[in-house]
C-alpha cells in the first residue's frame, strides 16, 4: 500500500507553547485501548496522575478535562506533561496523530493536515507553490487502483488543473469550474449564509461573534480575493480532504459547492471581522471540518 501527502506535509512541525489555539484545550481527548494498556504499566507519581487523570467510564476512556477544558496534562507554559515525562511515543493516538486526516482508497491512503491548526493555516496558506501529492511511503505490495477510484483521480486531477491555472484569476477559475462541471456556484448577499451558520452548533462564541458581525453587515459573499495564491491553496484543500467522501456517499458536486462556499465565507469573515486570512481560515475549519454534524448539515444545504 503507498501513503501520499501535499506537497507541504513535511514541512509541518507542531508550534507547541506558541500557539494561541491549543488543541489541547476544548475538545475531548479518548484514550485508545493499546494506549490506555500502556498507561496501565506505568508506575510512580507520574503513573498516579495518568490513572486520575482518565475517566474510564462509558464507551471510550477520555482525559478529564480541567478548568477551562483544559487537558489535565497541559502545564502552565502550554506544553504536555506526557511528552516531558514519557516522550512523544507515549501520546495516545488522537494527540499523536492531530492534525492529521486520512482518506482510505483502492491502491493508497492520503494523508493531510487539517486546517483547525494555525500551524497549518500558516503553512498552507503561505504555501506559494502548486499543490502536488508526493509519495511518502510504498510498502512494496503491488496494487492498482480499481475502476471507481481511477475516474475519481481524473476528476480530481480535472479539478486541480482548473483551480491551479494561473493565467486565469480565481473568480474565472471558479466560473470554469462551475460550467465545466456542472457545479452552481455559491454567491450571493453572506447574510443568508452567516445565518445559516449560526443555525449550527458553535464550538466556540468568538466564531458566532463573527457570524452574527457578517449577517449584520449586508455585505455580498467575498468575490474578489486579495491574496489570489492563498484562495488556490484553500480551494486545493478543500477539495483533496473532502471529495473522496463523495466515493461513499455519491455527493461529489455538493463537495464541490462545500469548497468554493468555504472559500468565500474564509475570504468573507476575514474582511468583515478584519482578521488575518489565516485565522479565519483556521476558525472555519474548527467549527464546520471538527463537527461532523456541521459538515452533514452544510453538505445538505448545498444539495
Amino acid at each position: 500500500m503507498k501513503l501520499y501527502a501535499p506537497s507541504y506535509y513535511e514541512r509541518f512541525s507542531c508550534i507547541a507553547g506558541s500557539c494561541k489555539h491549543s488543541c489541547c484545550i476544548g475538545w475531548e481527548i479518548d484514550v485508545d485501548d493499546d494506549t490506555m494498556e500502556y498507561y496501565k504499566t506505568v508506575g510512580g507519581e507520574f503513573g498516579k496522575r495518568l490513572a486520575d487523570s482518565i475517566d474510564a467510564v462509558g464507551e471510550c476512556p477520555h482525559f478529564r478535562l480541567g478548568k477551562d477544558e483544559r487537558c489535565p496534562f497541559l502545564n502552565k507554559d502550554n506544553l504536555c506533561d506526557i511528552i516531558i515525562n514519557l516522550g512523544d511515543e507515549a501520546l495516545c493516538s488522537i494527540c499523536y496523530d492531530h492534525p492529521r486526516y486520512r482518506n482510505f482508497l483502492s491502491d493508497r491512503t492520503e494523508i493531510g493536515l487539517g486546517l483547525c491548526c494555525e500551524a497549518v493555516a500558516e503553512l498552507i496558506l503561505g504555501e506559494r507553490e502548486r499543490v502536488t501529492l508526493h509519495l511518502l511511503r510504498d510498502d512494496g505490495e503491488e496494487t492498482e487502483p480499481d475502476a471507481v477510484d481511477e475516474e475519481f483521480f481524473a476528476l480530481r486531477e480535472r479539478i486541480f488543473d482548473i483551480i491551479q491555472d494561473r493565467s486565469f484569476g480565481i473568480g474565472e477559475r471558479l466560473a470554469r469550474l462551475s460550467n465545466e462541471l456542472d457545479v452552481p456556484l455559491t454567491q450571493g448577499d453572506a447574510e443568508s449564509f452567516a445565518e445559516l451558520l449560526l443555525s449550527f452548533e458553535i464550538l466556540d462564541p468568538e466564531w458566532g461573534d463573527r457570524l452574527t458581525r457578517v449577517k449584520s453587515e449586508g455585505v455580498l459573499l467575498a468575490e474578489e480575493y486579495s491574496d489570489e495564491i492563498a484562495a488556490e491553496q484553500i480551494l486545493c484543500y478543500f477539495i483533496y480532504r473532502h471529495l473522496a467522501d463523495g466515493l461513499y456517499d455519491g455527493r461529489i458536486k455538493e463537495r464541490i459547492a462545500f469548497a468554493v462556499l468555504g472559500l468565500k465565507m474564509i475570504f468573507t469573515v476575514s474582511g468583515v471581522c478584519r482578521i488575518p486570512l489565516t485565522e479565519a481560515a483556521r476558525a472555519y475549519s474548527s467549527e464546520i471540518e471538527y463537527s461532523e454534524e456541521n459538515t452533514d448539515k452544510l453538505l445538505e444545504a448545498l444539495g
